[in-house]
């Protein structure tokens, strides 16, 4: 299938509904005399999509807008489904050898979801900000980029705001304020300042949610994300209870029975096979991992519950508000609207100083065109 780019004639298209997209259509014969279809969806759209090619490119404005209206809420709506039919199992009562098999997937499944979504996240975030620092295409360096455990540790560190604030395109100062409003009061640039402050801390406060998740604490700590890695690249989940190998494991509570114990240790409990982390090595280890890139393997233990399983749940739900909400602006940078568009918690503004804000940013007679 070819991708035809760029403006094209609507008039003389046939028009057709395909699952409830509009799509206009022609057949037409080719120079080598060949029978070919062309395809336009949704044709009434077509002009506009043309006009916004004058500010991003094809694949950048196609990424945006997949991600916008259905990428973004895919994701998240699939994790939701797993979550509730992972919930649905882990609370029945009695459970066979199978049910811990398919929570032990499910509870994997959901790993896989989260990681994904971070990385995701991470890539668009740090396009976004080589765009509006170096002009960088969106989609080029979306596809290039392989780093979200740096990403999540710069966007917390004192900076982060910073980094925050020309990621979504938000003004540093008071001064930058006045260059995007005209003839702004004194107690309205102090109440626009006030509620990008509040916005970026409300992003931020997501990115912190993140780094809980990603970052490691300690250099022997394993998070979400290595799970997701291990995970990702099949070393997870390993199942112990078909291994003849007798383990020595310390009876750490009285509570449970030994059919109860061995159940909690073999069946509810996530098993992952990953290299040793850096200061888990021996010195020997060290060696033979640098010079023969050869892993000394090691074996993670993860207890699923279903607080576990909510808490990745919440993390998404929050991305999800914040990725949207960050295509939002960048469609609208696509329509040449360069606005200010911010996250408005009234629980930190306040409902009148919020329809303060709104009445402001909304209103296109104060922005210097």
């Amino acid at each position: 299938m070819t991708v035809e780019k760029g403006s094209m004639s609507i008039d003389e298209l046939e028009r057709i509904e395909v699952h409830g997209i509009p799509f206009g259509y022609k057949i037409i014969t080719n120079n080598e005399g060949n029978t070919e279809i062309v395809v336009l969806p949704s044709p009434d759209e077509a002009e506009s999509f043309n006009l916004k090619l004058k500010h991003f490119s094809y694949e950048t404005l196609m990424l945006i807008r997949s991600k916008y209206f259905f990428g973004i809420n895919h994701r998240a709506q699939m994790l939701e489904v797993i979550y509730n039919t992972f919930v649905a199992l882990y609370k029945k009562e009695h459970k066979e050898t199978n049910d811990f098999l398919t929570l032990q997937a499910l509870y994997s499944e959901m790993i896989m979801k989260l990681g994904t979504i971070l990385e995701d996240f991470a890539g668009m975030c740090y396009a976004c900000k080589e765009y509006q620092l170096n002009g960088s295409d969106i989609a080029q360096v979306f596809l290039a980029y392989s780093d979200p455990t740096s990403f999540y540790k710069s966007i917390i560190e004192k900076k982060g705001k910073r980094k925050i604030k020309q990621i979504f395109d938000l003004p540093q100062s008071k001064g930058e304020l006045n260059k995007i409003f005209k003839n702004l009061s004194e107690v309205e640039a102090g109440l626009l300042m006030k509620a990008i402050e509040s916005s970026v801390t409300l992003i931020q406060d997501t990115f912190r949610y993140i780094s809980d998740t990603i970052i490691r604490k300690t250099e022997e700590s394993l998070t979400y994300n290595d799970i997701y890695n291990k995970t990702k690249h099949g070393f997870s989940p390993i199942y112990p209870f078909i291994h003849p190998v007798a383990q020595i494991i310390p009876l750490d509570t009285n509570e449970l029975s030994i059919k109860e114990f061995i159940s909690n240790k073999f069946f509810e409990t996530l098993t992952i096979m990953h290299d040793k982390l850096p200061g888990q090595r021996t010195p020997e280890e060290q060696e033979q991992y640098k010079y023969k890139r050869l892993a000394s393997p090691l074996f993670t233990y993860e207890y699923i519950n279903a607080d576990i399983a909510t808490d990745v749940k919440i993390l998404v739900e929050h991305i999800t508000l914040i990725y949207r909400h960050l295509m939002k602006k960048y469609l609208r940078i696509a329509e040449g609207n360069n606005n200010m568009l911010l996250l408005l918690h009234e629980d930190i503004l306040g409902e009148d100083e919020k329809r303060k804000v709104e009445a402001i940013i909304n209103d296109e007679s104060r922005y210097n065109k």
